[in-house]
């Protein structure tokens, strides 16, 4: 029985870390040209809600890509084709010559969330154990094995519960705690921000990119529902 698992891994791990930091309100979407075997050298990026020309010049001082080409401007973003450093072609074999497939990533705020399909539990607790073996840190998300009675929609439809960062997932919960979705209010950003220690600029981001990620997954997961 096929198995998906959500996995998230610092970006330091995997790709990107210095433009993440440089820019923290991006969001890349990684397509991989090959899922699984020997190649893991290229691939398309999609890169979301940041300036061009900012973009250029990180990704060009990033030490994870060896060269980039800008292929078209997407809705709010632009699609790259991307050649990766040695060092990233190496964190994605240990990902997938375990026998995992990588059917898609979701990069923002130093960390990526990918959907890797295995064989089976066996499979996937094998290339956990080969990813930690290699020096990853791992953190599991979701993990469902597929039925073969029970019918299976595409992959880029399922939703997966692991796609808030941790840093929006605790922003939203502060705010759910403390009474800001309540009518009326019974607090503000700024005690919320006071209360995690960070600026009310910081909150409000977070929270933004929060209800993005929940309203889009709660769209899709309704049309999956629907159909």
């Amino acid at each position: 029985m096929a198995t998906i698992a959500g996995v998230r891994l610092p970006a330091d791990e995997v790709a990107l870390w210095e433009t993440m930091e440089l820019l923290p309100e991006a969001v890349f979407e990684y397509e991989p040209l090959v899922a699984s075997g020997e190649t893991h050298d290229a691939t398309f990026l999609r890169v979301l809600t940041v300036d061009g020309s900012r973009l250029d010049a990180a990704l060009e001082a990033d030490p994870s890509v060896a060269d980039r080409t800008r292929l078209a401007t997407t809705d709010g973003g632009w699609l790259y084709h991307v050649e990766w450093a040695e060092t990233v072609t190496e964190t994605f074999r240990t990902l997938t010559d375990c026998g995992g497939s990588i059917t898609n990533m979701v990069g923002r705020e130093g960390e990526w969330d990918l959907r890797v399909v295995f064989l089976d539990r066996a499979a996937f607790s094998d290339a956990y154990d080969c990813c930690v073996e290699g020096g990853l840190t791992p953190a599991i998300g979701s993990v469902q094995d597929l039925d073969v009675d029970e019918g299976f929609e595409p992959l880029q439809t399922r939703q997966s519960h692991c796609t808030l960062t941790p840093h929006q997932r605790e922003a939203l919960i502060a705010a759910l705690e403390h009474g800001y979705f309540e009518i009326p209010r019974r607090t503000s950003l700024d005690d919320i921000a006071a209360d995690l220690g960070i600026s009310h600029q910081a909150l409000s981001e977070r929270l933004r990119r929060g209800y993005d990620v929940v309203v889009r997954e709660f769209c899709a997961q309704a049309q999956v529902d629907a159909a």
